[in-house]
Parts: C-alpha cells; sequence; structure tokens
C-alpha cells in the first residue's frame, strides 16, 4: 500500500480518504465536485451532512492524493 495513502488514512479517516479518493477519480475522468458530490449523495456514500466536510477535506488536499490513476 502506498505510504502516502496510509499518511492520509491516518490523518482524515478511511471513509474520508475513500469518498477524497473517488472525488480525485471523478476529477481526472472530467467530472466537477458538483457532479462528484451529486454522486456520492445518489449512491449513498456519503449523507448530506458530512459531504460539505469531505469535499473541504477534499480541495485542501487533492494535489496530495498522487496515488489514484486515470481510470478513464
Amino acid at each position: 500500500m502506498n505510504s502516502k495513502r496510509i499518511d492520509y488514512i491516518k490523518s482524515y479517516g478511511v471513509k474520508a480518504t475513500i469518498v477524497s479518493e473517488l472525488f480525485k477519480e471523478n476529477e481526472l475522468n472530467g467530472k466537477g465536485i458538483s457532479e462528484s458530490q451529486a454522486e456520492l449523495i445518489q449512491n449513498d456514500i456519503v449523507r448530506s451532512r458530512m459531504l460539505s466536510e469531505y469535499t473541504r477535506t477534499y480541495e485542501k488536499n487533492k494535489d496530495t492524493i498522487d496515488w489514484v490513476n486515470n481510470v478513464g
């Protein structure tokens, strides 16, 4: 496992890491933040009360999430 990912998990938790990875993957595939947020809510991955927190965490750290590759 990538050491940067492990550090991210230690700092933000597993769920925030997974959500950040989903944001990053979507961004690499051309989706915007709003589209990703809608997808996370629609697929019951994140509840609306936590969405802004996860979004802020991602936006603050997106440049450091370099272990996610463009899969599209």
